[in-house]
């Protein structure tokens, strides 16, 4: 798959930065990301969730937020399985489900950012450096732009 112009040029930016995205451990460093994602469109609750979810995943939180603010992610190339069924449907749970469930956009952006950041992990822990292993990430058949 080819990828286009501007991706490309996402992925050198993100090459580049890699490098000094994992050296700062700065302490207001959270809140200086969920402001970013703000500032970029993003809600709150939508940008704590990134944070929350890459220190689970275990990749430095930056990294996932300049993937997810760059539009960088892992395409889901087989379809949910049957566990992940609740996950994915699309009609309204029947009237007798009380417990709020998220929307089934919600749980498919958080399936591929869990999918996209331990791609991210195994591959920097394969290749033994953030920029080694951004740069094996951007060259995987899989790894495409993403709408978060």
């Amino acid at each position: 798959m080819q990828r286009s112009r501007s991706m490309n040029e996402r992925f050198e930016q993100l090459i580049r930065r890699a490098g000094e995205i994992a050296a700062d451990e700065r302490p207001r460093r959270r809140i200086e990301l969920v402001e970013q994602a703000t500032g970029a469109g993003h809600s709150i609750e939508y940008a704590d969730a990134i944070y929350n979810i890459a220190e689970e995943v275990g990749i430095d939180p930056a990294l996932a937020f300049e993937l997810v603010l760059n539009g960088i992610g892992v395409r889901e190339l087989a379809p949910p399985t049957d566990d992940q069924w609740l996950e994915t449907q699309v009609e309204a749970p029947p009237k007798w489900v009380t417990e709020p469930r998220a929307a089934p956009s919600d749980a498919a952006h958080e399936r591929h950012m869990r999918t996209t950041f331990r791609r991210v992990r195994s591959l920097i822990e394969q290749h033994g450096s953030t920029r080694a292993g951004i740069e094996a990430f951007a060259r995987e058949p899989d790894v495409a732009e993403m709408q978060y």
